[in-house]
């Protein structure tokens, strides 16, 4: 043998012992491990999604479908549909899966966005006519943004720095409104220079703040032309005109109209319309040379308006194409280079201002990271399916990425726990909102809690989907331990939301929980019709299954959509033979602190409940809360029932 075979063989024998030995390469600090080298990588959407026509609310003959990958909640509703048919107790056999998906202004009123008021008057029947001022004291005319006064104007812009701001810190306060005040030369006239950033700003706040204005007793949402969500849709309407005339030229204001109109359509349910403006707002960055890092010739104040630009942009459209299972709009690339920085020095609370959009980008590029790997894996020849352990294993390791940006998160962007409670983890403890803070602040703290939730859930879901659509295969303990984190991220989403509600009215209004809750409420469905027997993780499922109804039932004096999607989950859980008398606690069956702790948590073992941190993110410190079940667990099956009335 030559020395050239006899190296080759060493080579050979050495691949061969990494290839057992299997040791973690440490992430580097900075850039997640799992982003891929190649710039163009090859998705696998493709291989795995569903065709729907999900905007309308009726099945249609009309050959009009869009797709929707496994990371989206309507192909988790298809594979729910698909169960539900197999087991026989669909609920409309000829319209679902339609039927399993909540009613909104995108299904009902497909063009009422871009349909001018005058047409849409035009259309309306007398029997859908009601009094002019029958919303919030608003008319028809100024609901849509259309007659607003100097007055008016003010009171919902005044809105947009607690509430859209503290999400999405796009703008320049001082600069916003300096810009604004010029638009108001003659201090005598009631008209103000046409402004496109001004009017998608403004159409946002009409979103938001229609909501918090005096109703009529007994009010309730509809879905109609004076729903909130397309609230302030005229606005919207003019600024499109508006900057179709600098498509050609675009400025930094160009993109940040089109990104807030992306954000403005989503928020009204138009998702599929939301996905291409953002398709045009990164066209315009590119154009702009957002995606690279600013030059140091140019003043701090614009290097840092580009970096917060591109920042927001990634974050809103990772999340929006994670949601929707499609591929990402712009190329992957690392995201620090372009993180914000506090320009002027100014702290809140002892962090400075544009943390949470730093904090809320690191962990979007860590998401972004794990979808690309979970959903780019390829089985090796010898495995039969893709539940094997392989799959299990990237997903497991995503998530502990996750937990470690949970973990490393600054203590001044957590919401508090009573008790012993941590936050950002599964332990269902309650929450205690800090009151001295400002509100952006707590907002932001709960929005970025939520969104680790949702991710975190949405991750681990895909397991359940497998279980849902390929009946008789092996569940692997690995599988089973993923869906068993996502249901309980699902119960984590629920127990915050339904507290909130109940104690504050920090969200009260705020379409972006809704879109939590919901995804959270039929992850639960999935999870308790995937896995039918008993255990610990299926009791929390079901009581926050419950809650889950009643937090859709108080966003639904806020949204149209919301109280429909509290129906859709009321009618599963019927099918789900989970009666509401279920949880009350005059049933026998009435899971009490009593009977969590007399269960026999021997019998768990094919559960395989030795993942550190499944029921907290964290880790334990004793091997009862290991199962997930210290106090607050208990309180939160225990008591589940008896904040089943309406919430106040």
């Amino acid at each position: 043998m030559s020395e050239i075979d006899r190296l080759r063989e060493r080579v050979k024998e050495l691949e061969g012992q990494l290839k057992d030995t299997s040791i973690p390469t440490p992430p580097d600090e900075h850039t997640p491990d799992l982003v891929s080298n190649d710039p163009s990588p090859k998705f696998s959407y493709a291989n795995e999604g569903v065709q729907l026509d999900t905007t309308t609310a009726i099945q249609s003959l009309a050959p009009s479908t869009q797709f929707y990958g496994p990371s989206s909640t309507y192909y988790f509703i298809h594979c729910i549909s698909q169960r539900l048919k197999a087991n026989g107790v669909a609920v409309n056999t000829d319209q679902e899966p339609h039927s399993l998906i909540p009613n909104s202004a995108s299904r009902s009123m497909v063009n009422v966005i871009n349909t001018p008021d005058a047409e849409l008057e035009e259309h309306q029947t007398s029997d859908s006519v009601v009094p002019t001022r029958a919303m919030h004291g608003l008319t028809e005319g100024t609901l849509s943004g259309k007659d607003l006064s100097a007055t008016q104007e003010a009171f919902f812009l005044d809105l947009f720095w607690d509430s859209w701001h503290c999400c999405y810190q796009l703008l320049d306060e001082e600069e916003f409104k300096g810009h604004y005040k010029s638009l108001w030369n003659e201090p005598t006239c009631n008209m103000r220079k046409d402004s496109p950033l001004v009017d998608i700003v403004l159409a946002l706040c009409m979103q938001y703040g229609v909501t918090s204005l005096p109703r009529q007793s007994g009010y309730k949402a509809e879905i109609n032309s004076r729903d909130a969500a397309v609230a302030g849709r005229w606005l919207y309407q003019r600024c499109q005109k508006l900057i179709s005339c600098d498509l050609e030229r675009p400025t930094l204001v160009t993109f940040q109209c089109q990104l807030w109109s992306a954000i403005y359509l989503a928020n009204a349910s138009y998702q599929n319309m939301a996905q291409n403006m953002l398709g045009v707002a990164a066209r315009t960055a590119y154009t702009l040379g957002l995606h690279i890092e600013p030059a140091n010739d140019l003043p701090v104040k614009e290097r840092e308006a580009r970096k917060r630009a591109w920042c927001i942009m990634f974050i809103f459209e990772t999340r929006s194409c994670i949601r929707l299972g499609r591929p990402w709009v712009t190329q992957t690339q690392p995201i620090l280079p372009l993180l914000p920085t506090s320009y002027r020095g100014h702290a809140a609370v002892g962090a400075d201002q544009f943390r949470y959009t730093t904090e809320r980008a690191k962990l979007t590029e860590i998401a972004r990271s794990a979808f690309d790997s979970a959903f780019n894996y390829r089985p090796s020849c010898g495995a039969a399916t893709t539940t094997s352990d392989g799959l299990p294993n990237i997903y497991t390791l995503s998530m502990e990425r996750m937990r470690a940006w949970a973990e490393s998160l600054p203590h001044m962007l957590k919401t508090e726990r009573r008790g012993s409670g941590k936050p950002l983890s599964t332990d269902l403890s309650e929450i205690e909102i800090e009151p001295f803070a400002p509100v952006s602040l707590r907002r932001q703290r709960l929005m970025l809690e939520l969104f680790y939730h949702e991710l975190m859930l949405t991750l681990g879901r895909h397991c359940i989907s497998q279980c849902l659509t390929r009946a008789g295969s092996i569940k692997t303990s690995s599988s089973h331990e993923l869906a068993d984190i996502s249901a309980l991220h699902s119960a984590a989403t629920t127990k915050l939301l339904h507290q909130v509600y109940q104690e504050y009215d920090i969200l009260n209004g705020w379409y972006e929980p809704f879109n939590c809750q919901w995804n959270a409420a039929i992850t639960l469905v999935g999870y308790l019709l995937a896995y039918t027997q008993d255990s610990p993780t299926a009791m929390i499922a079901r009581t926050a299954l419950s809650q889950s109804i009643m937090v859709l039932e108080k966003m639904g004096e806020f949204f149209g959509t919301a109280s429909s999607a509290a129906g859709v989950i009321r009618t599963l859980r019927q099918r789900l033979n989970m009666p509401a008398e279920a949880h009350m606690a005059t049933d026998s069956s009435t899971i009490t602190p009593d009977t969590v702790q007399d269960m026999d948590f021997s019998d768990l073992g094919a559960f395989d409940l030795s993942f550190e941190g499944i029921l907290g993110t964290f880790g334990t410190e004793s091997e009862f809360e290991r199962l997930g079940f210290g106090i607050d667990m208990q309180d939160f099956l225990a008591n589940g029932a008896d904040s089943m009335g309406t919430m106040q």
